[in-house]
């Protein structure tokens, strides 16, 4: 399960990740979160864990963040729970970019190879309306129209309109 919210954390949805036999696949919006929760056995409770980023080779992974280390990019964090044996990788200010193949990792040892689990990101655009404003003037008396531009997010939302008198 991952936990979605806006660009400003007003408004938290939740949605199930599609899981198939090979990878998991999470979708979220451009600018916004995303928390990816990693099982992992027991026996592993005391492992270091990461996310890697690519394909995930044996050597030179690209880890945008691992435990007991700081994370490459600030937007990643990555937080265990050794109870329950899940750790979680949280994405924040999402971009394009960020989209592709990840995977949810546990060091096992030198020579062993890691527990892996795939996950694929998809970003998706917001829709954003826009508004053009016109100044309206009267001989003795002038307005301005202003109004609240609001990310619309697959949805309908009535903005409020104002009229100021100077």
């Amino acid at each position: 399960m991952i936990h979605l919210h806006d660009l400003h954390g007003t408004r938290s949805l939740m949605f199930l990740a599609c899981e198939t036999s090979e990878f998991l696949t999470f979708t979220a919006h451009e600018g916004g979160k995303v928390e990816i929760r990693c099982p992992y056995e027991a026996k592993y409770e005391e492992h270091k864990k990461y996310l890697c980023r690519g394909e995930c080779p044996r050597v030179f992974k690209d880890k945008p963040v691992e435990s007991e280390s700081a994370a490459k990019d600030e937007r990643f964090s990555l937080t265990d729970n050794k109870t329950a044996h899940i750790f979680t990788v949280t994405i924040t200010d999402l971009r394009t970019e960020d989209k592709g193949q990840y995977w949810c990792g546990v060091k096992t040892g030198l020579f062993n190879h890691d527990y892996k689990r795939e996950i694929y990101l998809e970003i998706k655009h917001d829709i954003i309306s826009h508004f053009i404003l016109c100044l309206v003037t009267q001989k003795t008396k002038s307005y301005v129209l202003s109004i609240e531009v609001v990310k619309i997010l697959n949805t309908y939302h009535w903005s409020h309109i104002s009229l100021k008198r100077h």
